[in-house]
């Protein structure tokens, strides 16, 4: 029996009790759907509270360059604001040019995860082929071959933009991130805000490229990264494919059903103010419908059929896809289906109702490349 005097309780309650303002409904009209996306588009903006002296052009400066024999690596930094500097890296294949435009993407990384993994810059083997080797493309534990999300595009005709998130690789610091985001959030600001001002600003310029076929422009994401690139992905129209690498989560029902958790399930990058009083990340991809939309991992199945039908209203069932982890491709391994969720649930108890193999969250590059080109024809 719960001891009503236990803190953990009150947001669990808040949790079960309130719907965000901005939640995805079905059989809305046109009206109320363009309404409802238009205050979900400023809703997103208010969370990010950019800075009120955000430059109107960012500040871009080349650095130096590499040649990949397939592609070039170029390294620039930017500045989007008044003492905030930080690199990203821009892999462009050969050949590309004015009258040889590319189709282009942003890569959005996982948690901790650097710009040079993104471009494959780190390997522990390069010579590693992972559709050989038992275990899939699993290298020192981490995945590296597999999560160099941007070169897998580089090296299939993509112009591909590698950022990172703000303390990570060379934008770490002498305090730790976490004390960074507590001292932003004091001042009403926090790591996820500032990180995706620079993502916006990031997306702006690389479609500005004059090699860059801004009319085949996608985002792709990869863990933590699918947050910020599905705020992006809403925010500017010329994106039009989203890579959604993860399981698709329901963080308010997350937060609900796994309180009090044994580890808090919601990285301390993610937090901002307010976020789910309004919307959660669900509700951006069905305000996102109907551009194309590819969840590589699935997720619980309810949520997947609640994001098909916002494709279905819309006449756009074609243009969203979803797989499962190869664990649950099979329907008669979603055993929990159509089990209701309880609370006081383990993160992995969640994890497992949600379809979800942590032990295979990688980029899932052999679906997703040959689905972003053809998303892009």
């Amino acid at each position: 029996m719960d001891n009503k005097y236990d803190s953990s309780l009150f947001p669990r309650a808040l949790y079960d009790s309130k719907k965000p303002k901005l939640c995805y409904q079905p059989n809305r009209s046109k009206e109320e759907r363009d309404a409802w996306i238009a205050d979900l588009r400023q809703s997103v903006i208010k969370h990010m509270a950019f800075s009120e002296d955000l430059y109107e052009t960012p500040i871009v400066n080349f650095l130096c360059k590499k040649d990949r024999g397939a592609y070039t690596v170029e390294k620039y930094e930017i500045s989007t604001e008044p003492h905030l500097w930080m690199t990203f890296l821009l892999l462009v294949p050969k050949g590309a040019s004015e009258q040889n435009k590319t189709p282009a993407v942003l890569c959005t990384p996982g948690t901790c995860w650097t710009k040079e993994t993104l471009a494959g810059e780190e390997f522990y083997d390069l010579s590693y082929e992972p559709t050989q080797q038992p275990g899939g493309a699993r290298t020192g534990g981490r995945y590296f071959y597999a999560n160099a999300m941007a070169q897998h595009y580089a090296m299939h005709g993509f112009t591909a933009l590698a950022c990172e998130d703000l303390t990570i690789g060379e934008h770490a610091g002498s305090i730790n991130a976490k004390t960074v985001n507590e001292l932003l959030i004091c001042l009403g600001r926090s790591l996820f805000g500032i990180t995706f001002e620079v993502r916006l600003a990031l997306l702006r310029w690389l479609k500005e490229r004059p090699f860059v076929d801004r009319s085949r422009l996608a985002v792709s994401g990869h863990s933590l990264g699918t947050d910020s690139a599905s705020c992006l992905a809403l925010l500017d129209e010329d994106v039009k494919a989203f890579v959604y690498n993860d399981g698709l989560c329901d963080m308010p029902v997350r937060l609900s059903h796994t309180c009090p958790p044994e580890e808090m399930p919601l990285s301390f990058w993610q937090f901002y103010h307010g976020m789910h009083n309004d919307y959660a990340y669900p509700d951006l991809l069905a305000a996102y419908a109907p551009r194309k939309l590819f969840i590589t991992e699935g997720g619980r199945t309810e949520a997947l059929l609640k994001l098909k039908n916002a494709y279905k209203e819309l006449g756009a069932e074609e243009n969203f896809r979803y797989d499962y982890f190869q664990k649950f491709a099979d329907p008669a391994s979603r055993i929990f289906d159509d089990t209701p969720l309880h609370h006081n649930m383990t993160n992995m108890e969640y994890l497992t109702y949600g379809n979800c193999d942590p032990d295979k969250h990688f980029f899932k590059y052999e679906q997703a490349i040959p689905w972003l080109i053809e998303a892009l024809k």
